[in-house]
């Protein structure tokens, strides 16, 4: 597949997430003007999120086909899109942060560098599996390295390096090596992602497991950028000099939603508001619970 555009941004979103998505597409309008193209990913979006997408500028969505049993499992679908589709330089960001600056200057460094990397100021090894050394052929060297975030990963596949290891990180998933995990993580391990296996690491992140595992092997002194600047996970409130706050689906951060830049508003919009209150106020509720427990 392939889609002729120089310069794009990419997030995804499911149902739940679509208060999230809108709050990003909104951050990008107001504080990114001249932005791309943004792509939506749509990993299982209702009838009428999606036309609610159509209402609003430059939006493209793509449907996400099942070309996996395990499609929807562990953020497969994820790996499936870098690999699959083909843009100058993609920036891709998860659908629950918020850009709170221009972004250009960073398409200018993929395009030099053909990578832009985040860390997320922890160690390697916490996350690689003691199996995928021996599986994978990866040295233990890079263990104390600091691993990056795949939720805000950029990259320029006119790089044969860069293009080439997407495309063994995609062989990777497509035999179910994003899948399960670790014994930390086992209230995860239900409905469709269940299974009885256990990943032998004390955090398994799937695809951000396999991409730093071969991104590692391939480009070995990765640079990686500021994690508080490019990737801030914290209060509600990030640094002055923050470019995206990643807000982890907290739900106070939904500053931007009321204030997209719409074509024309029809029913499909307004059924749609009020299913993202509903969704709203069942994270509301969710919390709630979860502060009683404690």
């Amino acid at each position: 597949m392939m889609i002729n555009n120089k310069n794009v941004l990419t997030t995804a979103s499911s149902d739940k997430f679509f208060p999230f998505l809108l709050n990003l597409i909104w951050s990008i309008q107001k504080n990114y003007k001249e932005h791309p193209k943004i792509i939506v990913f749509d990993v299982w979006l209702n009838f009428f999120f999606k036309e609610h997408l159509k209402l609003i500028k430059n939006i493209e969505v793509i449907r996400v086909p099942k070309f996996l049993p395990f499609w929807d499992s562990c953020y497969s679908w994820k790996i499936w899109i870098y690999n699959n589709f083909y843009w100058d330089n993609h920036l891709h960001i998860d659908s629950w942060s918020s850009v709170l600056s221009n972004l250009d200057h960073i398409f200018g460094i993929i395009e030099n560098k053909w990578y832009f990397t985040v860390s997320q100021k922890m160690e390697l090894k916490t996350i690689v599996p003691k199996e995928y050394y021996g599986l994978l052929d990866f040295s233990n060297n890079f263990d104390h390295n600091h691993y990056f975030t795949a939720g805000i990963l950029w990259i320029n596949k006119k790089n044969l390096i860069i293009n080439n290891l997407i495309n063994i990180t995609n062989d990777a998933m497509l035999s179910g090596l994003c899948l399960w995990f670790s014994e930390s993580e086992q209230s995860r391990n239900k409905w469709k992602d269940k299974s009885p296996f256990i990943r032998n690491c004390a955090l398994f992140r799937h695809d951000q497991t396999l991409l730093n595992i071969f991104f590692y092997k391939h480009i070995k002194n990765i640079d990686l950028e500021n994690m508080e600047k490019y990737a801030y996970i914290g209060s509600n409130i990030p640094p002055k000099d923050c470019i995206i706050h990643n807000h982890r689906r907290n739900i106070d951060c939904l500053k931007y939603i009321k204030y997209i830049n719409y074509k024309k508003k029809n029913l499909y919009f307004y059924i749609s508001k009020v299913l993202v209150k509903i969704i709203i106020l069942s994270y509301k509720v969710l919390g709630y619970i979860i502060s009683l427990r404690k």
